[in-house]
């Protein structure tokens, strides 16, 4: 094709099982792929961008020694059916006077879903020739372009990079799924196409093929909010959504509303808009999160990583690491951060309490608030000596200042009139609790936040009863 070289359907872009249709883009002049220009000077106004055209960019506001922000659409999206694209203008542009560049590529991301695949190589070709053109022609550096892509977008955006030397960023709100699992690193978005690549995952899947994203890495980091498969306060309720958004907003999030989810979460994280830090956790899984397994943010702060427009403050040094996954918990409403607690309980070993089965419970309790956490799983094996580990997240910081601990012996259910409970057994149902700690955490990379030591007591304790302990240290010399 004119300027942007030729297209080819065969292998990597096509695969049996992947990609089973494989069909070649549609020619530039159908696309008609649009660039608008926003910065503070015309913030409601745009005025058009295109590669090649030196006056379109002399006639603009385009700002030559500033950053360049590129918003692109996924699958059916455009500012006539969203809002979210004029949201995120409007929060980059009053966090900072900058280049904002909205691609409308609307004529060619429709159906069937096959061809707008196929289309997004052409419109990614396309963006690399804008920014390679105010390169060559203005002295724009490619390290200064940061591109924001959703779904389909942040494959455009992929392809873009790979078309530019030294592209600066590439933001990825959940990644694409359909024909984009499981493929060639050719054909999807990966570390090599940006200097920095960071990708938020929300209702992903690398099984479920229903799901429109996927859970692969994608990005240098890659986080995933409570999970990355579902996120709270999904689908939401279709009047709320009317009346802030309209009808097609409100139709699309009863469908889609976890896919969309991302973007709010960007959103939250501009600063000025809401100035949320949200710190993710390294992990392997989010299972191992969960269970309290990673709670280290290591001395250089490498461990941890703050989810959204913020990733970048840490990516020399997290650069230096092997790609890694960042779990978190987020909230149901804006600004979308939470507290997280480390809970960490571990038991006495006497020698004269033997294991048993059961769960243990703490209660967390502070100046603003208290929550409950289920340290274990019910009817689990307690056994002397043993660490037992968990997160949990509240809406904003309660300032934990003692905590109350229960534990319980097992019950095993028969039938619904019969149960056997292992408390008829005096000496099977006996536990002595060395300590707890509590970590509250901050948004500092390299400073855990405030921690919590308190001490058990020496007797072993009752049975589905709550004690209440306050701080104490005289248990530190040995507490793990």
């Amino acid at each position: 094709m004119r300027n942007i070289g030729c297209f080819k359907t065969g292998p990597p872009f096509f695969h049996p099982v992947h990609r089973p249709v494989s069909v070649l883009p549609q020619d530039r002049d159908v696309l008609a792929t649009a660039f608008l220009l926003y910065t503070r000077k015309n913030n409601q106004l745009f005025h058009f961008l295109r590669a090649g055209d030196i006056a379109s960019v002399l006639e603009s506001n385009f700002l030559l020694e500033t950053e360049t922000k590129i918003i692109i659409p996924g699958w059916f999206d455009n500012l006539k059916v969203s809002t979210w694209m004029l949201d995120m203008k409007d929060a980059l542009l009053n966090y900072r006077d900058c280049n904002v560049i909205i691609v409308d590529w609307s004529k060619a991301n429709g159906i069937p879903f096959a061809q707008a695949v196929a289309n997004t190589r052409v419109v990614g070709a396309e963006v690399a020739l804008l920014v390679n053109f105010l390169q060559d022609t203005f002295g724009v550096s490619p390290e200064s372009c940061h591109i924001i892509g959703h779904s389909l977008g942040t494959e455009i955006a992929g392809y873009a990079g790979e078309r530019i030397n030294r592209l600066g960023r590439i933001t990825a709100l959940d990644p694409a799924g359909p024909y984009f699992r499981n493929v060639s690193t050719i054909v999807r978005l990966d570390p090599s196409d940006a200097l920095f690549v960071d990708a938020i995952h929300g209702h992903s899947s690398d099984i479920d093929t229903d799901k429109p994203s996927r859970l692969e890495q994608t990005g240098h980091i890659d986080f995933y909010p409570n999970g990355g498969e579902r996120q709270p306060g999904c689908p939401t309720p279709f009047v709320n959504t009317f009346i802030k958004k309209g009808v097609l907003d409100a139709a699309r999030n009863m469908v889609v509303c976890d896919h969309y989810k991302v973007i709010d979460y960007f959103l939250a994280t501009i600063p000025n808009h809401y100035g949320c830090k949200p710190v993710g956790v390294a992990c392997d899984s989010w299972e191992n999160f969960v269970a309290g397994k990673c709670s280290d943010c290591a001395v250089d702060g490498s461990q941890c990583a703050i989810m959204g427009f913020q990733a970048d403050q840490k990516k020399e040094l997290i650069k230096q690491h092997p790609p890694r996954k960042y779990y978190l918990y987020t909230g149901v409403n804006p600004p979308f951060c939470v507290q997280l607690y480390h809970v960490s309980v571990k038991l006495r070993d006497t020698g004269w309490v033997t294991d048993t089965v059961g769960d243990m419970e703490v209660i967390l309790k502070g100046r603003y608030g208290s929550k409950s956490v289920n340290v274990s799983k019910r009817n689990v094996a307690i056994s002397s000596g043993m660490v037992y580990r968990t997160v949990v997240h509240t809406p904003e910081d309660i300032d934990v200042t003692s905590i109350a601990f229960r534990w319980r012996c097992a019950t095993f259910k028969v039938t619904d009139s019969i149960h056997i409970s292992m408390d008829t057994e005096p000496e099977q149902c006996r536990l002595c609790l060395h300590s707890v700690i509590v970590t509250t955490y901050t948004t500092s990379l390299t400073n855990p936040g405030k921690q919590v030591v308190i001490c058990g007591p020496t007797y072993p304790l009752p049975e589905n009863s709550y004690i209440n302990l306050k701080p104490d240290l005289s248990c530190t010399s040995d507490l793990y």
